[in-house]
């Protein structure tokens, strides 16, 4: 299409509930798919040679204002008379583009027909000490998914006496741990604190569980930046805390 509600939208607008916009100056020819990057951005696939006026061979990226090209795209070589064109665009829990269509080759590299692009920046998570047991059983805190910049970044915590959990965020991890019990009567044997009081959050973990959420702003100053989270849960008559997370924001 070359038209959207009757506003010019080069094969590909955007609807925001009231009426239709086009996406800078779009594409040449058909797009296929479209996925949705962590922070907001969008990749296109299709069989177009063009995005926003500027050469991108079948696929590109949206960062909001302008249209830019993925590497060299998607391609065929010259004995192949097939026109090329991707079909479908994802990006995976590994933090992964991965694209399907019908190409050879992928930013001139041989690639039939299927291709992953992975980031020079990753996100990563991993665990850090060990929760304590408690009434709920025993605390755990574990990572939804992965920080990027530009999301949210979410994780759930169970194991948790009936309680108010408090959410904790730090930029220094205390190694070995803390004993919480050595400050706090109520606090269980093997309970520890693991990250620095840099950040507090209070949240309802009245289940024995806890949902934990944290805004990464789309800002290239955190990429590779690491911060820790906890989860301390006080009940009636005891306090039990969780493993921490060590977090690399990564970007995309």
């Amino acid at each position: 299409f070359t038209q959207a509600g009757g506003v010019s939208a080069n094969r590909i607008a955007r609807w925001d509930n009231y009426s239709w916009s086009p996406l800078g100056a779009g594409f040449n020819y058909r797009v296929n798919t479209i996925t949705t990057l962590p922070n907001g951005d969008l990749v296109a696939g299709g069989t177009f040679a063009s995005a926003g006026a500027q050469p991108a061979n079948n696929v590109a990226r949206w960062n909001g204002s302008a249209w830019s090209p993925i590497g060299g795209g998607l391609t065929n070589s010259t004995s192949v008379f097939s026109v090329p064109a991707a079909r479908a665009v994802v990006f995976d829990k590994r933090g992964e583009l991965c694209i399907g269509g019908v190409f050879l080759l992928a930013d001139s590299v041989p690639s039939h027909n299927f291709a992953r692009l992975a980031t020079s920046c990753p996100a990563a998570v991993t665990s850090v000490g060990t929760g304590c047991a408690s009434s709920g059983g025993t605390a755990v805190l574990e990572a939804s998914g992965l920080p990027w910049i530009g999301s949210d970044f979410l994780a759930i915590a169970t194991g948790l006496p009936a309680s108010t959990a408090l959410s904790i965020y730090g930029f220094t991890p205390i190694v070995p741990g803390f004993p919480i019990d050595s400050l706090f009567a109520a606090a269980l044997p093997g309970c520890n604190a693991y990250v620095s009081l840099d950040l507090l959050g209070l949240l309802n973990a009245s289940t024995g569980v806890a949902y934990a959420q944290l805004t990464l702003p789309n800002s290239p100053q955190l990429v590779g930046g690491t911060l820790y989270h906890q989860l301390v849960a006080f009940g009636a008559g005891e306090i039990a805390a969780t493993n921490a997370l060590q977090l690399t924001v990564g970007s995309f």
